[in-house]
């Protein structure tokens, strides 16, 4: 004797599950995604907001903002690394009004920015210091 009531099989209902059960996790994988995108383009404005060069321009393509920031980086040491060439008083005095001394790219942009986290991808650039001022010896003092 047949039974009577179930009119779907077990195979297709496990099946739709599966499938209901794979949409949602892409759903939420989406979701996901998007705020993470989102986030980015949130940093890359107040990338641009920040720095002068992308300050001027009205395109918000990403490629744009990130080497105009970089340049801009390069900028800002190399006058560093000039100041210091040109008076060696000048950093150390200026330094007294960060809250850190910062010595590497990271802690530069986590003093300047305060939503920086450094990249996790990347192995550690941390340890990669900024060139140090030249240190500037009388002869005197190397003769004796």
């Amino acid at each position: 004797m047949p039974k009577v009531g179930r009119s779907v099989s077990p195979d297709i209902t496990s099946r739709e599950d599966w499938e209901k059960k794979e949409a949602e996790r892409k759903q939420l994988h989406s979701a996901i995604e998007r705020r993470r995108r989102q986030k980015i383009q949130e940093q890359l404005q107040i990338l641009k907001k920040l720095v002068p060069s992308c300050t001027a321009r009205d395109d918000n393509e990403k490629l744009s903002i990130l080497q105009g920031t970089a340049d801009y980086i390069k900028q800002l040491q190399d006058l560093l690394i000039q100041y210091q060439e040109k008076d060696p008083s000048i950093v150390p005095s200026a330094a007294r009004f960060l809250p850190v001394k910062p010595k590497t790219t990271h802690s530069i942009l986590s003093t300047l920015l305060p939503n920086y986290q450094p990249p996790k991808s990347f192995k550690k650039i941390e340890d990669k210091p900024i060139k140090e001022r030249p240190v500037h010896m009388r002869m005197e003092t190397l003769l004796c």
